[in-house]
């Protein structure tokens, strides 16, 4: 119910909403991992509790659901660990297979703000799997460079536009893809950690990215936009001939 609420608001705000942002900010946003993406082993920062990880340690013997997440995010940031979270349970996914790292974007926020947003849309089963790690701006910079993460900050907001996107980063560093969280299933969810099978091809990036989101713009696609706002009113439509019927459906003595 509460994702379905979300889709809703999203539709019926399906209008750019980074008025700070121009057309060409938010053209540039998009996850587009370069050939051969790979994060740098030494790449490391602390978590909320203050301990310092390198991304070795991280992916030692497991691989990773790596999110760049702003903590602090009104919009979709929230949203996309919860649905990344319920792909994980879907797909019954073995615990000692992965790791769930939750990269925060934003260097303002707080350890509290991390755990206050982790609480909210991480079911505490998949706790003892996520690290919630607090870089600086130049190790966010490093990352996104190194994964194709492209993103705008929209100082007036103090929000970031960027695409929901769920990188699966295997144990050596590599990328084997990326996910949108808004089109998690349980066969792509097993398929990306198991490592004798191929990554996903560039027309799979593209499918999953695309599934009513808009990687080019940070939005939903105006068609799509349109087709969940009709979905919407036949739905709302259908209940009410329900109501109708029920209410004026003779009574029996």
């Amino acid at each position: 119910m509460r994702r379905a609420a979300a889709v809703l608001v999203l539709v019926l705000l399906a209008s750019p909403a980074w008025a700070g942002l121009s057309r060409a900010d938010l053209a540039s946003v998009a996850a587009a991992p370069p050939k051969g993406a790979r994060l740098d082993p030494r790449l490391s920062a602390i978590d909320v509790t203050g301990k310092r990880w390198t991304m070795g340690q991280l992916l030692a013997g497991r691989s990773v659901f790596f999110n760049f997440i702003d903590y602090t995010c009104n919009t979709l940031c929230g949203t996309d660990l919860e649905l990344l979270s319920a792909g994980i349970q879907n797909a019954h996914l073995n615990p000692a297979d992965y790791r769930i790292v939750v990269f925060g974007m934003d260097p303002k926020d707080s350890a509290k703000d991390a755990l206050a947003m982790a609480r909210k849309e991480i079911p505490a089963s998949l706790m003892p799997q996520t690290v919630l790690l607090m870089p600086d701006k130049m190790t966010v910079e490093r990352a996104a460079r190194a994964l194709g993460f492209h993103y705008k900050y929209d100082a007036a907001a103090d929000q970031f536009a960027h695409p929901a996107a769920v990188y699966v980063i295997a144990q050596d560093g590599g990328v084997r893809g990326v996910l949108s969280p808004f089109a998690l299933t349980a066969t792509d969810m097993k398929t990306v950690l198991d490592t004798t099978k191929p990554s996903l091809s560039l027309y799979d990036r593209v499918r999953l990215l695309c599934y009513c989101y808009d990687p080019q713009t940070g939005i939903y696609s105006l068609r799509i936009a349109w087709l969940l706002r009709i979905a919407c009113i036949v739905t709302v439509l259908l209940l009410g001939s329900a109501v109708f019927f029920f209410i004026r459906r003779p009574r029996a003595a």
